[in-house]
């Protein structure tokens, strides 16, 4: 008799936007707290035993632990079906989650930039790769392991952000993708605190920009430069949109009210590096704007 997990809190916008296709796909990896799931040419969705919403996040409070890579996955609008493992997931009664429309200014951006720089700092004594927000804000030569020149390459993005050129933004950010370790690599997830930035706040630190374009090619680019689920977060945040987590982070630097430490340390544990290289693409836009 097949097994139902009926419990679904949350599914994400774009999660259900997925959905609505009828699409097939497979598990594509199993994580310690929930499983990716990939459907056939499209954005690749995360089932999460978490309480942290995103916009490709399922979040349920029950799971099959048999789940294996690879396993089939049908996918409809009202349920997820895997049928090697003989059950399936409702989800008619989903609260769809949308990200929170950005509320706030500059005026608190120097002061939480140098509030949330230190308490990083110290909540990551001896992380290597610590060296990145120095880098986002001091501008230094500082080297970080296996991965070169990371200094240089960032120094590039934010003098062309800072000019205007945005043509070749696209180039110097185009050469982060796929660099460096993690399941999403590190240089995706600089990308991806750079972008969630622009399309978040840059109506209000660049006003005269428009960042389409800026989308659109390197939307392009990762899908075929980098792997899917890095391709899909970055999608998702050239839409404004990511894990709560993030967005609760950027979103504090134009608040007044400081950001909690458990909300930081929340952040910081998004992935092995990936929280940490995110927090840096975001400091490397705010930082260059309060230069």
């Amino acid at each position: 008799m097949n097994k139902i997990v009926l419990s679904v809190n949350h599914l994400g916008e774009l999660a259900h936007q997925t959905l609505q296709k009828r699409a097939s796909g497979v598990v594509s990896g199993v994580a310690s707290r929930g499983i990716y799931l990939q459907p056939d040419h499209d954005l690749t969705l995360y089932l999460s035993l978490d309480g942290f919403k995103g916009p490709l996040t399922i979040n349920l409070t029950g799971l099959q632990n048999d789940i294996q890579p690879g396993s089939p996955v049908k996918f409809y609008p009202s349920r997820i079906e895997f049928p090697h493992e003989g059950f399936f997931i409702h989800l008619e009664e989903a609260v769809i989650w949308t990200p929170p429309q950005p509320v706030g200014d500059l005026r608190h951006l120097p002061g939480q930039i140098s509030t949330i720089f230190e308490l990083t700092q110290r909540l990551t004594t001896g992380n290597e790769f610590l060296p990145l927000l120095e880098m986002t804000l001091t501008r230094d030569q500082v080297s970080l392991p296996g991965i070169p020149g990371m200094d240089l390459k960032l120094r590039a993005i934010v003098e062309k952000l800072t000019s205007g050129n945005l043509d070749g933004l696209v180039k110097s950010l185009s050469q982060l993708l796929g660099l460096g370790p993690g399941l999403t690599p590190l240089g995706d997830d600089l990308i991806l605190g750079i972008l969630l930035t622009l399309n978040r706040w840059g109506h209000l630190l660049y006003p005269g920009y428009a960042f389409k374009e800026l989308n659109q090619n390197l939307i392009i680019k990762a899908q075929q430069e980098t792997t899917r689920l890095s391709a899909s977060l970055i999608t998702c945040a050239a839409a404004g949109s990511a894990d709560e987590r993030l967005i609760l982070a950027l979103d504090s630097f134009f608040s007044p009210g400081q950001l909690r430490e458990e909300d930081l340390q929340h952040l910081l544990a998004w992935g092995n590096s990936s929280g940490i290289a995110v927090l840096a693409g975001m400091l490397a836009v705010v930082g260059s704007f309060s230069d």
